[in-house]
């Protein structure tokens, strides 16, 4: 009869061993892929948080681009109005400006006409007195009226530089004006500082009553008997 003899202690050791260490594997594979798929997942998360990021930023984007655009499109259309309302503001004071020159050269010739009318009227009554025979009454004295000698009249171009406003150029209009040998003035141009004029005179124009300005110096920069060139120099504010 033959006895069977378990193995050695150490061989049962062995694969006992090569059993438990197979289980460790499986168990290790069985984590890592549950590793992995958290980490998979975490990355889907991860994947879709970014785009929703770059479609949120896209959108940001198409609106700041959006309203960009509406912002030039509003300041260029508040450029073109402030414009328009500036050439029609300059317009309208060019308009106002021209009538206020017609109006007052217009009232400078009637200011004229009557001032050659009362001449003239002034000129018929010496004449009639002159006529007059004299008076026999003892306390009457020599007839006083007598007949001015008639002046040929002339007309002077008058230029005046350095005139700073529209203000000064009336102002120095209205001065020549009242001078006594002007019986009428004209307004032919006014630009660049420059006041042109033309005077009708019943003699010669005294230059030294330009003097007289209150408002500043009249230099004479050019004088001839038809043409005579000022300069303008305003008196310093103080």
């Amino acid at each position: 009869m033959t006895t069977k003899t378990p193995p050695p202690r150490t061989e049962w050791q062995r694969g006992t061993g090569a059993i438990a260490a197979n289980g460790d594997s499986a168990q290790e594979l069985v984590a890592e892929l549950a590793r992995l798929r958290e980490r998979f997942v975490a990355y889907e998360r991860l994947d879709h948080q970014l785009d929703e990021m770059v479609t949120g930023l896209t959108d940001l984007l198409r609106g700041a681009t959006e309203l960009r655009r509406r912002t030039n499109q509003d300041i260029a259309a508040a450029i073109a109005r402030c414009e328009a309302l500036i050439a029609d503001d300059r317009a309208h004071h060019r308009d106002t400006l021209s009538s206020l020159l017609a109006d007052l050269d217009t009232a400078q010739r009637r200011t004229a006409a009557v001032t050659a009318a009362v001449a003239n009227l002034k000129d018929e009554l010496a004449d009639i007195a002159h006529r007059l025979p004299e008076s026999h009454h003892p306390t009457a004295g020599p007839p006083t009226a007598y007949r001015l000698p008639p002046s040929a009249p002339t007309s002077l171009a008058l230029a005046i530089r350095g005139v700073p406003s529209v203000a000064a150029a009336l102002t120095l209009q209205r001065f020549i004006t009242g001078l006594r040998p002007v019986t009428a003035i004209q307004t032919r141009e006014f630009a660049a500082g420059e006041l042109r004029l033309h005077l009708d005179l019943t003699g010669p124009f005294a230059v030294a009553d330009l003097a007289a300005f209150p408002d500043g110096s009249l230099e004479v920069v050019e004088e001839r008997a038809d043409r005579l060139v000022l300069h303008y120099a305003p008196s310093a504010v103080t």
